[in-house]
């Protein structure tokens, strides 16, 4: 992914690649991806061990909720997966 961001923000324009280029390099990205590491958690650096733990308790349940409910990790341009009311 480091590849494609540092092509994506190149200073000079012109060496930057194109729409197609990048959704098809995203795209190959993230069919390389397992489900598992799709949906790991990201650890703050300087998380404790007792803040760990509960993080790692809630994302357990929340990866299980959006896996039952077929939300998948990366939201697809033009799918609606799932309804939100407006509080």
């Amino acid at each position: 992914m480091v590849p494609l961001v540092t092509d994506m923000t190149q200073e000079e324009p012109s060496k930057r690649p194109s729409i197609e280029e990048v959704m098809t390099r995203f795209e190959t990205i993230y069919r390389s991806l397992s489900f598992k590491l799709l949906r790991t958690r990201i650890v703050g650096r300087k998380e404790d061990e007792g803040t760990s733990a509960l993080y790692d308790f809630l994302h357990f349940f929340r990866r299980m909720r959006y896996a039952f409910m077929r939300i998948p990790p990366v939201p697809r341009a033009g799918v609606a997966f799932y309804h939100t009311e407006a509080c």
